[in-house]
C-alpha cells in the first residue's frame, strides 16, 4: 500500500505522461486531434483534481493533529486549575480552622476533631508541596518543614483526648511525619509505642516495617532482618512480599547468602507475595515480580548452583 506521499508521485508521472500525449497530438495533422485533445484535457483535470484532494486530505490530517494537541494542552490546563483550586480551598479551610482553635478552650469537647482535621490537612500540604518542590514548580509555598511540625503538635494534643481504636493510625502518621522531618529516633519511639501498646494488627505491622526500613537505611542490617521479621509474623497479607524481599538482603548484607536466597525463591514460588503491597493478592506485581527475578539472579552469582539457573529461568516473568 502506497503512502500519501507515494500517491502523490503517481499521480504527478500520470499528469506529465497525459501532457507529453496532448503535445504530441498537438504536432499531429490530424482530424481527431479536437477529440483526443478534450479526452486528454478532461484527464489531466480528473489527475489535478484527485492531486489537490490529496494535499486536503493531508491539511485535513495535520489540522486533526493540532487540534488533538490542542485538546491536550486543554486537558493539562484545566487539571492545573483544578489542583489550584483544590489548594486554594485546602489553604482558606486550613487559615479558617486555625481562627477557630484560638478562640477554642482547651477543653471544649469539639477542640480534638478540629485539632485533628487541622493536622490533617497541614500533613496534606506538606506532602503536596513536596511534590511540587521537587518539580520545581512550587513558587511562594509555605515550607512543607513548618506545616509537618505543626502537625506534629497537633497530633500529639489530640492523642490523649482520642479513642483507643484511632490512637494507632494517629501514631503512624506521626511516625511518618518524624521520618520526613529527620527525626529518627523520635520515629522509632512512636512506632515502637504502636508495637507495645497497640491491638490493631495492620498497624502493629507497618509500624515494624517502617522501624526496619530505618534501620535498613542505617546500613544496620541485624536491626532491621529483627524488624523485617516481626513484620511477617504481624501481618496476614500487608506487605508481606515486599517484608521478604528486603529481608532477604538483610541477610545477603550480613554475609547470609544462602538464606537471602531462599527469601528471595519463597516469593518467587508464592503468587500471594508477589503483590508488593498485598492489597490485592490476585494480580501479580509485574514490576515487583521483575526485580525479585533479577535481584535473585544477583545474589545466586555469589554462591552459584546448577538449580539456581532452573529456578531463574522457571520462576521468571517471563514463563507466566
Amino acid at each position: 500500500m502506497w503512502s500519501s506521499r507515494g500517491v502523490e508521485v503517481q499521480m504527478i508521472k500520470l499528469i506529465k505522461v497525459r501532457i507529453n500525449k496532448i503535445i504530441n497530438f498537438f504536432n499531429k495533422d490530424t482530424e481527431n486531434i479536437n477529440i483526443e485533445y478534450k479526452a486528454n484535457f478532461v484527464c489531466l483535470l480528473i489527475c489535478a483534481f484527485l492531486f489537490s484532494n490529496l494535499t486536503i486530505v493531508d491539511n485535513s490530517f495535520a489540522e486533526s493533529k493540532n487540534e488533538k494537541t490542542f485538546d491536550s494542552k486543554n486537558e493539562k490546563s484545566a487539571e492545573k486549575s483544578i489542583e489550584q483550586s483544590k489548594a486554594a480551598n485546602r489553604d482558606y479551610l486550613i487559615e479558617k480552622l486555625n481562627r477557630v482553635i484560638v478562640n477554642l478552650a482547651p477543653a471544649d469537647a469539639s477542640r480534638t476533631g478540629i485539632v485533628l482535621r487541622l493536622a490533617d490537612l497541614l500533613s496534606e500540604r506538606a506532602r503536596q508541596n513536596t511534590m511540587l518542590t521537587t518539580e520545581g514548580s512550587c513558587r511562594g509555598c509555605i515550607s512543607p518543614a513548618a506545616d509537618r511540625k505543626k502537625a506534629l503538635q497537633y497530633y500529639s494534643e489530640a492523642l490523649p483526648k482520642t479513642a483507643e481504636s484511632n490512637k494507632a493510625k494517629i501514631m503512624i502518621q506521626m511516625g511518618h511525619l518524624n521520618q520526613l522531618s529527620g527525626n529518627q529516633s523520635e520515629a522509632i519511639n512512636t512506632y515502637a509505642r504502636i508495637t507495645n501498646e497497640s491491638s490493631d494488627q495492620g498497624a502493629r505491622t507497618e509500624a515494624y516495617l517502617s522501624i526496619a526500613e530505618i534501620y535498613f537505611k542505617k546500613s544496620d542490617w541485624k536491626l532491621a532482618q529483627i524488624n523485617y521479621e516481626k513484620s511477617i509474623e504481624a501481618s496476614s497479607s500487608e506487605s508481606k512480599g515486599y517484608a521478604t524481599y528486603r529481608l532477604g538482603w538483610a541477610y545477603y548484607n550480613q554475609g547470609q547468602t544462602l538464606v537471602a536466597k531462599e527469601k528471595l525463591l519463597s516469593i518467587l514460588k508464592t503468587p500471594a507475595l508477589l503483590s508488593k503491597s498485598g492489597s490485592n493478592q490476585d494480580v501479580t506485581d509485574v514490576a515487583f515480580h521483575e526485580q525479585v527475578a533479577k535481584d535473585y539472579a544477583v545474589i545466586s552469582s555469589a554462591n552459584f548452583m546448577e538449580s539456581d539457573l532452573k529456578n531463574v529461568i522457571d520462576y521468571s516473568p517471563e514463563k507466566k
